[in-house]
């Protein structure tokens, strides 16, 4: 019988060798999937970026009634053992239950999700909060001869209030088989529920200051990538490395008007950091539950990158439908024959960037007359990353949609570059925050113009470079449906797959409005 919410139930992730059940971060998991599903209905065209009023109006009212949430660790033994209690396995399921709803509900969903048990299950609560004694049977209480109006569900329900109150948020259950467990519970069978490992909040990397969080610790480091001394100085520079830390960074929260209520699977923490850990085992377990451990696209520094490049499949969370059925269709795309068959096409440009390189040495000589020379040529290449960036999309566009940007000839040529280039790298940079209006305007008229609004006019630039981009693809999707364009060997090019192929996550059709996105995506 399907467990008795609107929601999933879930698997979390909660490896023994680490005891991490990742209490309040897993158990926010479903609360923060609606967010995710209610920025999928903006449009990705290049209107004026959503309102997070709206956005925020939009996450409260798909809250649901509040819920218990607990994560249900089976004691049923397999085979002959079925009507014997067994160490608690690991890992367990996460379950979100109506808090007013039946407690033989809560019965029938945790034996939906405990593998292995069949109907009746008893279910001992823990009141530490941790997974620890003391415990007490979720149970109808006794019919009452002092009053029949008497809520049987009272006692149960009330201690899950207990268990989960004082910002505890998520509550641990053991499912026992009936026939397993005396009336109460007794010893042996407590002694066995106190052996497990249990709940334990991931705790915070050692570091944190006021404000600033954690984030010298991905400045300190040999790397240029803040990720690598992270990992350098939480994990391999320390003499003692944690498993896994969570991690407070600036900037991380709720966006502004977003209610985060616990009762409603809500929390507030899950927003504000985030998980690092050098346990492959958590990042397998991680992996291959993608329904517990969605990948997730909705922080607020992320949403000001969806807002330029649209929902793709790189800037969206992977439940949300309209990624779902994109990654049913653009993944074929790129399979082995398709890569191949895309060879001739980057190769081709490939050798176009190098001639070009090559034409800027100075002729070889040798002072002995042999064929290498002495003191071999070199040449200072200026703005290596405008070549790298030209001959990067130059050939992703000519291989995946069909029509050459000449990005690499007009650098040679010392003509301007395609106007999709410009546009992206500007609106790209002003979503990431490494654009500034002294760069872009000057510093005399910024810092000493009263007259001129600085952050207005890089709006201003930003909206025109979004728009830029957007009508370049709108011209890609025409030209593609009126048969100019095809991929590489003639075969349908990126654009004629979304607009023909069907899903084979879901059976539908790319929507037209996801185009952009997923087509900034690619590029």
């Amino acid at each position: 019988m399907p467990p008795p919410v609107d929601r999933p139930t879930a698997t979390v992730v909660a490896t023994a060798a680490a005891a991490v059940a990742l209490g309040a971060a897993a158990a926010t998991v479903a609360a923060r999937r609606r967010a995710a599903a209610a920025d999928a209905a903006a449009s990705p065209s290049v209107a004026a970026p959503s309102s997070t009023a709206a956005a925020a109006a939009r996450w409260n009212a798909q809250k649901p009634s509040p819920v218990f949430q607990l994560v249900v660790f089976s004691c049923v033994g397999g085979g002959g053992d079925g009507d014997k209690a067994v160490p608690p396995s690991t890992p367990g399921a996460l379950i979100f239950h109506p808090r007013r709803g039946a407690l033989a509900e809560l019965q029938q969903a945790a034996a939906a999700a405990v593998a292995g048990a069949s109907s009746p299950l008893r279910l001992f609560l823990s009141l530490s909060g941790t997974g620890k004694g003391p415990f007490v049977e979720l149970a109808p209480t006794p019919p009452s001869s002092s009053s029949a109006t008497t809520d049987p569900d009272a006692a149960a329900l009330g201690a899950l209030e207990e268990a989960t109150g004082a910002a505890k948020h998520v509550a641990v259950v053991y499912a026992l088989p009936a026939a397993s467990a005396a009336t109460p519970l007794d010893d042996n069978d407590a002694l066995l529920l106190s052996s497990h490992p249990g709940l334990v909040h991931v705790p915070y990397a050692p570091g944190r200051l006021p404000l600033l969080g954690h984030a010298l610790l991905s400045q300190r480091g040999p790397f240029m990538q803040p990720a690598y001394n992270f990992a350098h100085n939480l994990f391999f520079s320390n003499p003692a490395p944690p498993e896994i830390v969570r991690l407070r960074l600036p900037g991380m929260d709720a966006p502004r008007g977003v209610v985060v209520d616990p009762t409603h699977g809500d929390d507030p923490e899950a927003w504000r950091t985030v998980l690092m850990t050098r346990d492959p085992r958590v990042v397998a377990e991680m992996l291959a539950r993608e329904d517990v451990w969605p990948k997730k696209f909705d922080r607020p520094p992320q949403e000001i990158l969806r807002d330029f490049a649209g929902p793709g499949l790189f800037t969206s969370s992977s439940d949300e439908p309209d990624w779902q059925t994109a990654h049913g269709v653009l993944p074929r795309l790129f399979n082995a024959l398709r890569v191949t068959a895309m060879f001739p096409a980057v190769m081709t440009k490939t050798r176009a960037f190098v001639a070009r390189w090559a034409a800027m040495l100075p002729p070889a000589s040798s002072s002995d007359g042999s064929s290498i020379p002495a003191n071999p040529p070199f040449a200072v290449i200026d703005h290596a990353s405008d070549w790298l960036t030209s001959m990067t999309i130059d050939a992703v566009v000519l291989a995946a949609v069909g029509t050459d940007m000449k990005n690499v000839e007009k650098l040679a040529e010392h003509k301007p570059l395609h106007p999709f280039v410009t546009s992206f790298r500007f609106g790209l940079g002003f979503a990431v925050g490494n654009v500034s209006a002294a760069h872009e305007f000057g510093a005399l008229k910024t810092y000493f113009d009263p007259t001129f609004d600085s952050k207005a006019a890089l709006k201003r630039k930003y909206l025109a470079a979004k728009r830029e981009c957007a009508e370049i693809v709108a011209s890609l999707v025409e030209q593609t449906r009126n048969g100019e364009l095809h991929g590489a060997g003639g075969a349908p090019n990126v654009i004629a797959a979304m607009m023909s192929d069907r899903s084979t996550a879901d059976g539908t059709l790319v929507p037209v409005t996801s185009f952009y996105g997923h087509m900034i995506n690619i590029m």
